[in-house]
């Protein structure tokens, strides 16, 4: 059904709805991960270890995923309104990848090593297993392809030829986009985590 409807689309139509979907799953896959880490915070800061160090991940990708979300919002809303220059974006494209590829490689790895060692861990049923593959597999494409278009991101970044003042207001975009990212995840999680904390109080009255 997806390819039938985008073949229909002009091609500029055709764009705008792959955007709308890479917006709509980042926002998703986001708040699903604020989410996960929150309710395994409370238990990964006592117990320490790799599970912590699971979780700091999962809040770091949590806050770039949500920086993601706003930079396609700030991008999209000044482009459509011509708030921004088109050397301005073009110098937002160069550094905003390459501000986050290495904590996301990081951080990726962290996740990717986590979910293969659910795909192993005892006591699974079928059903769950699977999931737990498909997971691990997913996560290791990701950080593959992430992975391999690292140096690309940063080539682009280190050989920026936009003049000056174009390049200070990609760093400005770039820069609000991961505060108000962080800050998002930081205020997700922590609401989570405090959710948690209340129901495992509850449990235990």
């Amino acid at each position: 059904m997806f390819f039938m409807v985008a073949k229909e689309l002009p091609k500029k139509d055709i764009t705008m709805f792959m955007m709308l979907l890479v917006y709509i799953f980042t926002l998703f896959i986001s708040f699903t991960n604020a989410y996960s880490v929150g309710h395994m915070w409370p238990y990964a800061k006592n117990e320490g270890g790799f599970g912590k160090l699971v979780a700091i991940s999962g809040a770091i990708m949590t806050g770039i995923g949500f920086s993601m979300v706003i930079a396609m919002t700030i991008v999209g809303l000044g482009a459509g309104l011509h708030l921004f220059s088109h050397q301005t974006l073009v110098a937002f494209s160069h550094i905003f990848p390459a501000l986050i590829i290495i904590p996301l490689v990081l951080s990726g790895f962290v996740i990717t090593v986590q979910s293969w060692k659910a795909v192993f861990a005892k006591g699974q049923g079928g059903w769950e297993r699977a999931g737990n593959i498909v997971t691990a597999g997913y996560n290791s494409y990701a950080e593959v392809s992430n992975l391999m278009s690292m140096p690309g991101i940063l080539k682009k970044a280190f050989d920026n030829n936009d003049d000056s003042e174009s390049s200070a207001a990609g760093l400005a975009i770039a820069l609000v986009a991961l505060l108000g990212g962080f800050i998002i995840a930081y205020k997700l999680i922590n609401y989570f985590a405090n959710q948690e904390i209340k129901k495992y109080m509850t449990a235990t009255i």
